[in-house]
């Protein structure tokens, strides 16, 4: 059976303004049918992020670097070549069922993203959270696999 890459998390990345932040993207992989079948997102994401911090509006480009065993995930974000924190999270068939990532930067804290999900090679998702002085953080994002 064929099967084809699939990445697509809105994916609202903790996006740390000024304090970098990192997302990588998330690969999926799904039948040539379009149902869903068993997913790896182990991979390299990039794309952009988009949604205000701390009330200010902001745009930038993120990678997250997932690895995938079983259902779990492990990785890093990074934002530019700067390594902004941790990511761990579950997986459900073509689904990131939850996401966290932990901001270890100039703003430490923490954002959380439900439900992302990975479509024709995208990762798209949302993500909302708190990082300490640089306030409160709602983003969307978008982020194809490497």
């Amino acid at each position: 059976m064929k099967v084809k890459a699939r990445f697509q998390a809105f994916f609202v990345v903790l996006l740390i303004t000024g304090c970098g932040s990192a997302s990588s993207t998330t690969a999926a992989t799904s039948s040539s049918s379009g149902s869903s079948a068993a997913v790896n997102f182990t991979g390299t994401y990039t794309g952009t992020q988009t949604g205000t911090q701390n009330g200010v509006a902001f745009s930038q480009t993120i990678s997250l670097i997932l690895t995938q065993l079983g259902t779990s995930i492990t990785g890093t974000y990074v934002t530019g070549s700067t390594t902004a924190g941790s990511v761990t999270g579950t997986v459900s068939g073509s689904t990131l069922n939850s996401l966290t990532i932990t901001s270890s930067g100039a703003c430490p804290g923490t954002g959380t993203s439900t439900n992302a999900s990975l479509s024709n090679g995208v990762l798209s998702g949302s993500l909302s959270g708190s990082f300490g002085s640089c306030g409160a953080l709602v983003s969307i994002f978008n982020l194809t696999k490497q």
